[in-house]
Order: structure tokens, then sequence, then C-alpha cells
């Protein structure tokens, strides 16, 4: 048997130390992919959204919401509002045939959601998991889009963490 260098029985050590640590944890199992066949709401995703949409609002200006396609047409980047300070991106992509995804709040949370139904003119997105979510805040739980010609109705349901949820409905034209 030949000696270990110093260097690596310190790795060895600290490897074993670090194994020791973790025993008692179980990595989170991975989430299992969707059940669904949503390739062609991808596939109208791809084609229907990109470029800008505007909203009116009760409570102030006009919201707005753009896409466009990143890392060579497999994903879908959303920013919406027009703060940067306040915007929030949202990022697309299928997985396997499903859909999935990450939401980047403006609160500093980092929500996945899974495609639970699809079709060519509505997908509804529910919660998978969350990271990073802070004492009081809320999260979105749901995300139904309803895509026309040059409409699109978004419902997006926060859930807070007592369980109560609350609910808003945008009308956005293609601007």
């Amino acid at each position: 048997m030949r000696a270990r260098s110093p260097v690596a029985a310190l790795a060895l050590a600290l490897a074993t130390l670090a194994s020791l640590a973790c025993a008692g944890q179980r990595p989170a199992p991975s989430p299992a992919r969707a059940s669904i066949d949503a390739s062609h709401t991808w596939a109208r995703l791809l084609h229907g959204l990109p470029g800008t949409w505007t909203a009116s609002s009760e409570r102030g200006p006009a919201l707005e919401v753009s896409y466009r396609l990143v890392s060579r047409g497999s994903a879908l980047l959303e920013t919406f509002g027009a703060s940067p300070a306040e915007q929030t991106l949202s990022v697309y992509h299928p997985d396997g045939r499903g859909l999935m995804l990450t939401h980047y709040c403006a609160q500093g949370n980092q929500v996945r959601l899974r495609a639970s139904e699809a079709s060519a003119e509505r997908v509804t997105f529910t919660y998978l998991d969350a990271t990073n979510v802070g004492p009081g805040q809320s999260v979105m739980h749901e995300l139904v889009f309803v895509l026309g010609p040059d409409t699109l109705d978004r419902t997006e349901v926060y859930r807070a963490q007592d369980g109560s949820a609350e609910t808003s409905v945008l009308h956005f034209v293609r601007r």
C-alpha cells in the first residue's frame, strides 16, 4: 500500500467528517417529470409570447411584461414590471415533454412551478418548491396563461405562510 501525501490524507479526512456530519440528512428527492405532454404548449409559447405586452391597472400606471427567447431558443425569459429595482424575472423551459418555470420574485425568493394543465390556448403552472422565502412572504402557487392572437390573460395566485391566498387577474394586449 502506498503512503498518502499530506494533502490527500487531509482531503480524505475532511470528506469523511463531512459524510459523518450529513449522515442523518437525506438529499431532497428530485421532482418527478410531468405526467402531461406540454410540448405543443411550449411551441405555442415560443411563437406567441415573444414581444412586449401591456395591461392597464386600477392601482396605478400600466403594467408591462416582455418575453424573449434565450439560450438558443431553449428558454423563454419573462421580464415583468417597468421599474428595474422591482422587476421580476421568470424563466420558462421544457422538462422532457413537460414545462417548468422558475420565478425570481422581487421579494427575493425563487419559486419553481410545473405545468399541470396544458393546451394550445391555456397553461396552468402549479407550485413545486421555493427557496429563500423570508418570514411573512407569500409565494406564487399558481400561474395561468390564456393566450389569444394578440391578448394574454394572466392569473396569479400567491399563498401566504398562513395559507391565505391572493389572486390577481391581468389582461394584456400586445404592444
